[in-house]
């Protein structure tokens, strides 16, 4: 017909979202940030795949203020750097921040990198800013830092954990982090908890001591409020007896795993 314009194969697939998300997701994060400078629509593909998963929380912090290194520490496992804003939180960054949050559905917060406390008081004074832009889609949290304060990144979507505490905590502190999971969480399917040797006893696991009876009894209460949980891994020493008999009784239940036990003197 004359006069009519002729759509070429390759325009119906630059325009396609669905074939654009497959070719995205083959791409390298590089190239996913130049498809962003594209045109809208081809941002809203691109960043949706960059942000999906963070392996760094460092990296979306940064969104708000740049880092900067405040302190450097030895740890059995290695140095670890602790890290605050470089920078006041203005406003108008919140803004930028909730145009990736809402994509991201892993995050994990890594040992080496810890946060300082000035970190967690300018998160949590705009307690209404940061609350509406919070994760509202994370559905995988790995937290090896700062056990206490991961709950502020968590979202009601949150269905996998990985909880790593600390070899240096006390064990008040480990209770306290282990019963705050199902108060947080109550929807997890699935739960990985990272526990040092020093919270067992070699003789009878966590059966007659009594500071480790209160940490059995504190596993035990966290499982009851977990009505979900599908899977569940931990080092063996902490499948205690009454553990064990308590998770035969969780019909949601199935599969347990062992896990390498924390020390002080290597990681896991």
């Amino acid at each position: 017909m004359a006069g009519s314009l002729r759509i070429l194969p390759s325009t119906r697939v630059l325009g396609n979202p669905e074939l654009l998300g497959h070719i995205f997701s083959a791409s390298t994060p590089h190239a996913n940030t130049v498809h962003a400078r594209v045109c809208k629509a081809w941002f809203e593909l691109a960043i949706e795949i960059v942000w999906r998963e963070v392996p760094d929380l460092t990296c979306l912090l940064q969104l708000l203020s740049p880092l900067s290194v405040v302190d450097e520490v030895e740890s059995p496992e290695g140095p670890v750097k602790f890290y605050t804003f470089g920078g006041e939180v203005e406003e108008d960054e919140w803004d930028r921040w909730a145009i990736y949050a809402k994509h991201i559905r892993k995050l994990v917060a890594r040992h080496e990198h810890a946060l300082d406390d000035d970190v967690f008081e300018v998160l949590l004074l705009p307690s209404e800013m940061f609350c509406q832009n919070t994760l509202p889609n994370l559905q995988c949290l790995e937290w090896h830092t700062g056990s206490n304060s991961y709950p502020i990144f968590c979202s009601g979507k949150l269905t996998h954990l990985t909880l790593r505490l600390d070899p240096l905590c006390s064990l008040e502190c480990v209770c306290e982090a282990v019963s705050m999971i199902p108060r947080v969480n109550p929807h997890l399917e699935s739960l990985t908890l990272r526990l040092a040797e020093q919270w067992t006893d070699a003789d009878t696991e966590l059966g007659h001591c009594s500071d480790n009876h209160n940490l059995e009894k504190t596993i035990l209460e966290m499982l009851t409020g977990l009505k979900v949980l599908t899977q569940l891994s931990m080092p063996a020493r902490f499948f205690t007896p009454k553990v064990t008999r308590h998770l035969n009784k969780l019909g949601n239940l199935t599969a347990s795993k062992s896990l390498p036990i924390l020390n002080n003197t290597s990681s896991s």
